[in-house]
């Protein structure tokens, strides 16, 4: 008597789970904004890198290929004090009295710049 076994043709059901880079020493960020669960991405996903306010990621999409993370790492730098500065200059609205200072610093003394700081930050009653 032959006795046949059955065949089973297996297929993996998991999709390859890559674990997204976290930086180290910082509390404030986290690895990726799309990475919800515990910091995995499955095979085929990407997502953007996440530094804290104030940083710059190094690269700007990480991508889990199979189950490696393409880079395998990244780096949150310092933003540039230049930087950072033109772009709170942009935002501030020209109706407030310190727009012309911070766009301008000749156009004020420095009493007056810390007096429209003073004005503009709401510190008076």
């Amino acid at each position: 008597m032959r006795i046949l076994l059955p065949l089973c043709l297996c297929t993996r059901l998991a999709f390859a789970d890559c674990q997204v880079p976290r930086p180290r020493w910082s509390l404030d960020t986290g690895s990726c904004f799309e990475a919800e669960r515990e910091g995995y991405l499955r095979d085929g996903e990407h997502c953007v890198p996440k530094c804290a306010a104030g940083y710059y990621a190094s690269v700007s999409v990480l991508s889990c290929v199979g189950e490696q993370m393409v880079p395998e790492a990244f780096v949150c730098s310092l933003v540039p004090m230049a930087t950072l500065a033109h772009e709170l200059i942009e935002d501030i609205p020209d109706s407030l009295r310190i727009s012309r200072c911070l766009r301008e610093a000749s156009a004020c003394s420095y009493e007056h710049l810390q007096y429209a700081t003073y004005l503009a930050q709401g510190w008076h009653d």
